[in-house]
């Protein structure tokens, strides 16, 4: 995402979102009820400490959602939630598979609702997604994934399928 479309998402995300949503700066601590978006042209990692990291990105595209997940796999690993929706290109893959991998849960926005059906759709051939959702249902499979119904699914392996919303 370019600089500027980052900081415009980010306005209109927090117009539409109970949340508070700005961009990220260089001092961010993640905080509850607030969504912080990587601004364009860096990439953001997670640290264990709850401050993030932004980086000059180097490669493209940027911002990575790769580095973002990879870090909040290697961060928070069980307590991790990725959650890709549309776009394009492939990145986002491994970034799941490190969530998935570190015990997390990892949701994909659905073909019917996606603009673009490509970072999710890679992500889900991949098989590295758990749970697949239209995206009027993200927030209630982000709610289920943090549950402890979720938990127990998890641990009983249910959840070799994927869960369909």
């Amino acid at each position: 995402m370019p600089k500027g479309f980052t900081t415009r998402l980010s306005e209109r995300l927090a117009i539409l979102s109970k949340l508070s949503v700005r961009e990220a700066r260089p001092v961010d601590v993640l905080q509850q009820q607030t969504a912080l978006v990587t601004p364009g042209g860096y990439n953001m990692r997670m640290m264990g400490d709850g401050r993030v990291r932004l980086e000059k990105a180097l490669q493209t595209p940027s911002p990575s959602i790769d580095i973002m997940m990879e870090s909040a796999a290697c961060a928070y690993g069980p307590n991790c939630v990725g959650v890709l929706l549309t776009g394009m290109l492939t990145d986002g893959v491994s970034g799941m598979k490190a969530i998935k991998n570190a015990g997390g849960v990892t949701i994909a926005q659905d073909e019917s609702s996606s603009f673009i059906f490509g970072m999710n759709k890679a992500a889900i051939e991949a098989g590295v997604v758990d749970a697949v959702a239209p995206a009027p249902k993200i927030a209630l499979a982000i709610s289920d994934a943090l549950s402890s119904s979720w938990a127990l699914l998890r641990n009983t392996r249910v959840t070799q399928s994927l869960l369909q919303y």
